[in-house]
């Protein structure tokens, strides 16, 4: 396979955060261009994406998002957030209305599948409800809602771009700039290019492949992860437990109350 001009970046070089380096750090000519505020590609319209588009434009920096569909992805996914991603949230500014619009959860339990006896668990109230003014609990809201609360942050507050239908094929860069070739809606190629391309493209991602070819370092779980709606009411841990435990490696029709899923 033919070697791609991408630079390899050694982490020496970040020992000052990328956003504060001055800029004649850079290996371009300080023209009037470059004193400009940067421009970001972001490849994927999903909660990363999102996210990073978030906190930048907050800074100032201009962003468009590239999504291959044509809508933020509505799959059942991630829905509780741990104390570890509350900061990221109250930095992107956020947080209150997550909370407004969500829950937040003290207690949390494990149970066993066959009897629904007590492994382990915790109450986290008085720990995590107040550290330095701040609600570092569990915070709940569906990753369907928290996308779209982001894109409408990024394009409604901080006029943000998103191009929809417009799927990344190659990735490239030279000393002065990077760039995205991608095929748009009406099925013609065409090249956009910016200071820095992000690739937050998930599992399958075109950047990644544009990088390392076909064989990128790691391994793939040999194990089967199931995701489902469900409504009030089921034993939203013992189903996931039970699902993970009972049907990893079949093909189920799951039935609760009367709707049914296939997993």
């Amino acid at each position: 396979m033919a070697e791609r001009p991408f630079k390899k970046v050694l982490p020496a070089q970040f020992s000052t955060p990328l956003l504060t380096r001055p800029l004649n750090n850079h290996k371009f000519k300080l023209t009037h261009s470059s004193l400009r505020s940067p421009k970001v590609l972001i490849v994927g319209a999903g909660p990363s994406g999102l996210l990073l588009a978030l906190l930048l434009s907050k800074h100032g920096i201009s962003v468009q998002i590239l999504e291959a569909s044509d809508h933020l992805d509505q799959q059942p996914r991630a829905a509780h957030y741990g104390t570890p991603a509350i900061p990221e949230f109250v930095r992107a500014g956020i947080i209150d209305e997550m909370r407004a619009r969500g829950l937040i959860l003290s207690t949390m339990c494990w149970r066993r599948p066959d009897d629904h006896s007590f492994i382990a668990g915790f109450d986290a109230s008085n720990v995590l409800s107040d550290v330095d003014g701040q609600d570092m609990r569990t915070h709940c809201f569906v990753l369907q809602d928290l996308d779209q609360l982001m894109l409408d942050e990024v394009v409604g507050k901080y006029g943000g771009e998103i191009e929809w239908e417009h799927k990344v094929v190659d990735v490239g860069q030279d000393a002065d700039k990077a760039w995205v070739d991608v095929q748009t809606p009406d099925g013609s190629r065409k090249r956009i290019e910016a200071d820095y391309v992000v690739g937050c493209d998930g599992a399958n991602s075109q950047v990644r492949k544009s990088l390392f070819g076909d064989e990128f370092p790691g391994f793939t779980w040999d194990a089967q992860i199931i995701a489902t709606n469900v409504r009030p009411g089921v034993a939203l841990c013992y189903c996931l437990t039970a699902l993970l435990t009972s049907w990893q490696n079949h093909l189920d029709i799951l039935r609760f109350r009367g709707q049914v899923w296939v997993a």
